[in-house]
């Protein structure tokens, strides 16, 4: 049978196991779309200068789904990556 610490500890490993797995799954997400964009962005623009790539890696989940949404209609890479 099973003490209430052990139900206590067991309860914590759960919790944080299925944090650690929405952290990876959130940042599998962001790296696929970082990826995607900046696949996007070379064959629309070319050569990516460094700072641009930079952006790109630090930016988050909404900045980047915003570039994302703007990489077919921007008539530049200035106008895909603005603000």
């Amino acid at each position: 049978m099973e003490t209430r610490l052990e139900r206590t500890v067991r309860g914590w490993t759960e919790d944080w196991y299925n944090q650690g797995l929405e952290k990876g799954r959130t940042e599998g997400m962001r790296r696929g779309e970082v990826r995607t964009l900046r696949r996007l962005l070379e064959a629309c623009f070319g050569a990516l200068p460094s700072a641009i790539g930079a952006r790109i890696e630090e930016a988050d989940a909404a900045t980047l789904e915003s570039w994302l949404d703007r990489v077919l209609d921007g008539e530049s890479l200035v106008d895909v990556v603005r603000g």
